[in-house]
C-alpha cells in the first residue's frame, strides 16, 4: 500500500478535487491516531505529506520524542522546518 506521503506527491498537484479531499481525509485519520499517542515518534510521522508533518511541528512538537524533533527540524521541506525550529524555541523559552 502507497504511504500518504508517496500518495501527495503523485497526485497532489492534479488539480483533482476528489483527489485533494481523499488526501486530505487520510491525511486527518492519521493525525488523529497520532494526536492520541504520549510519544510521537519518527516512524509516526515519517510517512506524513508536508501538509501532516507541518502540522505536527505545529501542534504536536511537544510530545514528539528528541528524535523526531530532530527529524522535523531537519525536514526536506522550510516550511516544516521553520515551524519546527520555532516551536523547539518555544519549548526551550518556556
Amino acid at each position: 500500500m502507497s504511504t500518504l506521503r508517496q500518495l501527495a506527491a503523485k497526485h497532489f498537484k492534479t488539480g483533482d478535487n476528489k483527489i485533494v479531499k481523499s488526501l486530505d481525509a487520510l491525511r486527518e485519520s492519521i493525525l488523529e491516531a497520532i494526536s492520541i499517542k504520549a510519544v510521537i515518534e519518527i516512524n509516526d510521522i515519517e510517512e506524513l505529506d508536508r501538509i501532516g508533518r507541518f502540522t505536527v511541528a505545529s501542534t504536536l512538537f511537544s510530545r514528539c520524542s528528541a528524535n523526531a524533533k530532530a527529524y522535523l527540524c531537519a525536514d526536506e521541506h522550510s516550511h516544516v522546518r521553520a515551524t519546527a525550529a520555532n516551536a523547539k524555541n518555544l519549548i526551550v523559552g518556556a
